[in-house]
């Protein structure tokens, strides 16, 4: 998501880990539409040790600052949210999806697990028309290139 996700922005929160009893990995949806507060980048102090500066000169306990270049996001969660989140990022590894303005419906996705991704590809359903806008297609596709909008029809 780095550099796509804005203030303001939703995003749906999952958790990939294995399962207790069959030590399969699976992956489930844990928030959703959890609204962006803040977006920034990680700025951690990396370590307080001697250093050595440019001249050569041992710099002891001089704290460093180095970007690793993360993004850090700051989002809106409720006192229970903050705690799922929290035991989370215990469980297993946490991904977050950026999620359309537009679409606050829940969603009613149970967990998936690897037999759900082996064998036969799955046809992925259209979205469905917003009561908000009619900027969705029922049956197609928009592509934006070069600032050029077509439509493409999807049988």
């Amino acid at each position: 998501l780095a550099g796509l996700v804005n203030p303001n922005d939703s995003v749906d929160i999952l958790l990939i880990s294995n399962d207790s009893k069959t030590n399969q990995p699976y992956s489930k949806t844990i928030l959703e539409n959890v609204q962006v507060l803040a977006v920034g980048k990680d700025n951690r102090v990396s370590s307080i040790a001697d250093t050595v500066n440019g001249k050569g000169q041992n710099l002891k306990g001089v704290s460093t600052r180095v970007s690793s270049g993360t993004s850090v996001l700051t989002l809106r969660l409720s006192p229970k949210d903050a705690q799922i989140l929290s035991l989370a990022k215990q469980i297993g590894q946490i991904h977050l999806t950026l999620r359309s303005n537009l679409d606050v419906d829940p969603i009613d996705i149970k967990s998936v697990s690897i037999s759900d991704i082996e064998g036969t590809p799955r046809v992925r359903k259209s979205a469905k028309p917003s009561q908000a806008t009619n900027s969705y297609m029922d049956d197609g596709v928009e592509i934006i290139l070069g600032g050029q909008l077509s439509e493409v029809k999807v049988k």
